[in-house]
């Protein structure tokens, strides 16, 4: 199912960009002056069709949704704070549906002239994105999508998970290993094995883990997915069936995050109260 996934990812690369006219708002909880390397900051969801898309999250999450000025981006609120957005995905080819969540991890260099390692690639260069910083989007070695902030307002200080936000970061990739070493250089941040997976941390704090792809195709490329914080998992999930929402993966007794696939075709975690409470936001 994960090669499935991402093979319809690969396609929609050729979409994903951000509308360049908009003064975006600063980051919510910001902290002047106050950079957290490898944190997830801000997170984009580009779908092809974005009323289906915030309809969803609306109604599973209890989220809000204003327009940005006249541009086809909307924001995603939150106690009455600005969590996410929503991107429209242009696409000419009715038959390229679909929707994908990119996270966009801190890191307080960027600039428009920031380069990527070898074998990555730019999807969208940095730009300035007025008040939120610079912002870009980019490739792995491995095919996995990320976004890259330089927050102008500074980066939200490390909290407990709240219901409703997103908590936790994992890269299922073809090399583990390999993909660890990327972020960790890019990011400028640690690497630790922690048999089964690494994890990418900074400050003390756990960013994100690595595991190995569950798929058989060595091409297959690498996926983020991105798992929101709720309190009763099985019972936010049965609210997203209901919703119209799928099973990436049937949910196991002992398993610690549940995976699901949105209306428009997004993956999403749902994780609950675990020991990765600390280690999240």
């Amino acid at each position: 199912m994960l090669q499935k996934i991402s093979q319809m990812m690969a396609i929609m690369l050729l979409a994903i960009s951000l509308p360049s006219q908009a003064d975006f708002p600063p980051l919510a909880y910001a902290e002047a002056d106050h950079a957290q390397p490898g944190k997830a900051t801000w997170h984009d969801l580009f779908s092809s069709d974005p009323q289906a898309s915030a309809r969803f999250y609306q109604t599973v999450f209890g989220w809000q949704i204003a327009a940005l000025d006249s541009e086809p981006y909307w924001l995603f609120y939150h106690d009455n704070q600005a969590i996410a957005g929503i991107v429209m995905r242009q696409e000419n080819n009715s038959e390229r549906v679909g929707a994908m969540w990119v996270p966009h991890f801190s890191r307080a260099d960027l600039s428009e002239a920031s380069r990527l390692p070898l074998a990555s690639r730019w999807l969208m260069p940095p730009r300035n994105m007025g008040q939120r910083g610079v912002q870009a989007i980019a490739q792995d070695p491995n095919g996995a999508v990320f976004g890259l902030l330089a927050s102008q307002a500074g980066d939200p200080l490390d909290y407990q998970p709240q219901a409703g936000h997103f908590a936790w970061h994992m890269l299922f990739s073809p090399d583990p290993k390999r993909s660890g070493e990327y972020y960790r250089d890019l990011l400028q941040i640690e690497l630790s094995e922690q048999a089964p997976e690494w994890l990418l941390s900074s400050e003390g704090i756990s960013r994100a883990s690595i595991s190995a792809s569950e798929s058989n195709d060595q091409g297959a490329p690498a996926l983020w997915v991105s798992a929101i914080y709720v309190t009763e998992p099985m019972a936010t999930a049965q609210t997203a069936i209901e919703a119209g929402a799928t099973w990436l993966l049937e949910p196991q007794n002992d398993q610690e995050i549940l995976f699901m696939i949105d209306p428009v075709g997004a993956i999403f975690g749902l994780i609950g109260p675990t020991d990765r409470e600390e280690a999240t936001q």
